[in-house]
């Protein structure tokens, strides 16, 4: 809105609608689409947490062969959340970002649910517009969120997930199955990025279908490094 001696002053933009203001949207929730052309299309050379990126570059180390995530406690990438303008030119010296993963629990609200996966996908949106190379990041909440997330995600592209952290029991990995069958059925993905593992026999079959390259989380990278001096 514009101001002129007549007509109402400018509204401040509080909630950050410049973030994808321009984004096409989805049909049920209108989230952001990511578009095909802002998607790497290739494999990262190396994967790391955004509070140990951010770290890496004010001490100015070389990231231009890394992708940076937000697999890590939500609390350590708030601080991007809340002001994603101020840490564009430093994420240009990445290799890229992978999508936002701010945490979604099925036993949220579902407006709440939809919230984050609409903040996710704008926040992912926004850095792939100012010309930093993404890999959207597949996180959903329960059954009722899935058509319309999917709907925001190119088919036939570079995907990840993150598997650190969730796989513990039986009963996760079927889950986690269900949810791999969903996205391979939905978006049929030219390549898939894990962050965690992708162990077992269950899991040999997704290999058939796509490409898939897994990366250690950065928690157990580091244990091992340690481990072995370092």
């Amino acid at each position: 809105m514009f101001n002129n001696k007549t007509g109402p002053k400018p509204v401040e933009d509080v909630f950050g609608a410049y973030l994808s203001s321009d984004a096409e949207l989805t049909p049920i929730n209108q989230y952001p689409i990511i578009p095909q052309n802002f998607i790497y299309q290739g494999f990262p050379k190396k994967i790391l947490p955004l509070d140990k990126a951010l770290q890496a570059l004010q001490s100015k180390k070389d990231l231009s062969d890394t992708f940076i995530c937000t697999y890590e406690k939500d609390k350590l990438f708030n601080r991007i959340r809340r002001y994603p303008k101020n840490y564009v030119e430093m994420l240009k010296r990445t290799a890229g970002i992978i999508g936002f993963d701010i945490s979604i629990h099925s036993d949220m609200p579902l407006w709440k649910q939809k919230a984050f996966i609409g903040e996710n996908l704008e926040l992912t949106y926004f850095f792939g517009k100012q010309g930093i190379p993404v890999i959207p990041n597949i996180r959903y909440g329960t059954d009722e969120t899935i058509d319309d997330f999917f709907s925001a995600i190119p088919l036939h592209s570079t995907i990840a997930i993150v598997t650190y952290g969730f796989i513990k029991f039986k009963y996760q990995k079927a889950e986690w199955l269900d949810c791999l069958e969903k996205i391979f059925q939905k978006l049929k993905p030219e390549r898939l990025v894990v962050y965690g593992s992708l162990k077992g026999k269950l899991f040999s079959k997704f290999s058939e279908m796509t490409q898939i390259q897994i990366y250690k989380a950065w928690f157990a990278q580091d244990r091992e490094e340690r481990r072995n001096g370092n």
